[in-house]
């Protein structure tokens, strides 16, 4: 399984506080080691293909899951995600 990483998720990335961004990046870092590791939550979403992952209580990391491919699309507080 390929992961790839858009340019959205990179903007929203950076409109995060640096402590925030640190804990994405051990979320997506985790991810990239095993996107079915046990201590990463999912949850699906309405839009068919899309789900989200729990950075914290409150960071959601966006994603769409492709037959090949994980992109990751978007992160955010969860109410904003």
């Amino acid at each position: 399984m390929n992961v790839a990483i858009a340019e959205s998720f990179y903007k929203s990335l950076s409109e995060l506080t640096r402590e925030e961004q640190d804990q994405v990046r051990e979320t997506v870092f985790l991810f990239l080691q095993n996107p079915k590791h046990p201590s990463i939550k999912w949850h699906k979403l309405r839009k068919k293909g899309f789900s989200s992952i729990y950075v914290n209580l409150d960071l959601r990391i966006i994603l769409y899951e492709g037959r090949e491919v994980y992109i990751l699309v978007y992160v955010d507080h969860h109410d904003d995600a």
